[in-house]
């Protein structure tokens, strides 16, 4: 079994690419299964009535803070959930060899990764890392206000050049490709990504890597993500002051 993990900032083309990699993954003897963080998510938002499709606005408030809340309770709540179903693969993987099935060995597609914990658990399953960044292209709804939600940290801080953070990633590719061009780099890289034991060698990746490349574009919003976090900080320290006073 195989993994492919995909981060990068919303709007990037995370889903197109994550599409391109299951056609490679079939014409290179795979069973490509797309088995994303926030599909038990998807699924209880869908069961609650919140449609991507019907409702975009809402549908991503409820996801949002859902999601957050699951979080809260237990950071691996949705990292189990994964856990479970790539649980069910290995199985129908184990059956399809020992029934000499010409075609049985899987591919985890991952195109939504955001937390550290959940590439945290890519480190775990040996997945190949990726990070898709705009480079220089203008992403769209940037202003938007879920670009400031916790779901977008990991990116942010990867784009604004922190070396510790882009240093997590095995291979970096700027999307600022046509979707011919965009197929052919997949089908191109696709075998080095199912095969490699270290991060790719590639100029791109390399000043990536480094924090040599920070979009602009970003900083204002990592700027406001750590305001925020120093108030948060700050109001934390106060109720803990009020909390000392009245046990005293």
């Amino acid at each position: 079994m195989k993994f492919i993990q995909l981060c990068g900032p919303g709007r990037v083309g995370k889903s197109t690419i994550s599409d391109i990699i299951h056609l490679a993954a079939s014409s290179h003897g795979f069973i490509p299964v797309c088995i994303p963080f926030a599909k038990a998510l998807k699924q209880e938002a869908a069961d609650k009535g919140f449609g991507k499709e019907v409702d975009p606005e809402g549908y991503r408030h409820y996801c949002q803070k859902w999601g957050a809340g699951r979080r809260k309770q237990d950071e691996d709540y949705w990292i189990n959930k994964v856990r479970a179903e790539v649980e069910e693969c290995k199985q129908a993987e184990l059956e399809l060899k020992r029934a000499g099935a010409e075609k049985f060995e899987h591919l985890i597609i991952q195109d939504d990764v955001r937390y550290i914990n959940e590439l945290a658990y890519g480190l775990e399953v040996d997945a190949y890392q990726l990070y898709i960044t705009p480079g220089d292209r203008d992403l769209p709804e940037m202003d938007e206000a879920w670009r400031l939600h916790e779901s977008e940290r990991t990116a942010t801080t990867v784009e604004c050049g922190n070396k510790d953070y882009c240093q997590m990633f095995d291979e970096f590719i700027v999307n600022d490709l046509d979707m011919d061009r965009l197929v052919d780099l997949v089908y191109d890289r696709f075998a080095t990504w199912v095969t490699a034991d270290e991060h790719s060698p590639d100029i791109i990746t390399e000043t990536y890597r480094a924090g040599l490349n920070p979009n602009p574009d970003f900083e204002p919003i990592l700027e406001i993500l750590e305001l925020v976090d120093g108030v948060k900080e700050m109001m934390e320290e106060i109720e803990d002051e009020e909390t000392n006073d009245s046990d005293s």
